[in-house]
């Protein structure tokens, strides 16, 4: 084996084992509590009473606090990857943070929300179709969702229609959440 290839095989190595052991550091840094437990029942009446459509793959969902969901998002390294068209776009970032999630953290309350309409906030119309995230947390021993943009780490308390970025008004009425 000639040195070139000796040296591919180390960085695969070592970028395999880096990502790996940065999972597990990051698990152990967080310290992630459980606030709240959901049954699948339980998260689709609530998904059904913010009139958002959701497709759910597990029988129980597992919440810690909206501070909680703060401090990982401010350590999160998906918003500083760079947008690359049809290769590393919206659904790409939203898939990401919504896997990571529940990989790292045990967290599989990070929807996938899917056909969200963007909308020009001044004048209503239509300007493309979009993904982000919907998060489920407690806030004071409270059950909230919030949405999040992964591509900007904006998060706001969800409402339908709700505004993350400066001139996109998110439009959530034919959208789909994935939780799984």
């Amino acid at each position: 084996m000639d040195t070139k290839t000796k040296k591919l095989q180390l960085y695969k190595y070592l970028g395999a084992m880096l990502m790996s052991k940065g999972q597990d550091f990051l698990k152990l840094a967080f310290n992630v509590k459980i606030t709240k437990i959901l049954t699948r029942l339980e998260l689709l009446n609530i998904l059904k009473e913010n009139k958002l459509n959701s497709w759910l793959a597990d029988e129980k969902y597992y919440l810690t606090d909206i501070q909680t969901w703060k401090d990982i998002i401010k350590y999160n390294w998906t918003s500083k990857r760079k947008y690359l068209v049809d290769r590393r776009d919206c659904d790409n970032f939203s898939g990401k943070f919504h896997s990571m999630m529940a990989w790292i953290y045990g967290l599989n309350t990070a929807g996938d929300a899917k056909q969200i309409e963007i909308k020009d906030v001044n004048t209503g119309k239509h300007k493309f179709w979009h993904r982000a995230n919907i998060i489920v947390a407690t806030d004071n021993g409270k059950v909230k969702l919030y949405a999040y943009e992964p591509q900007t780490d904006e998060i706001a308390e969800f409402k339908n229609p709700i505004n993350l970025r400066s001139n996109w008004e998110y439009d959530f009425s034919i959208s789909i959440v994935e939780f799984n």
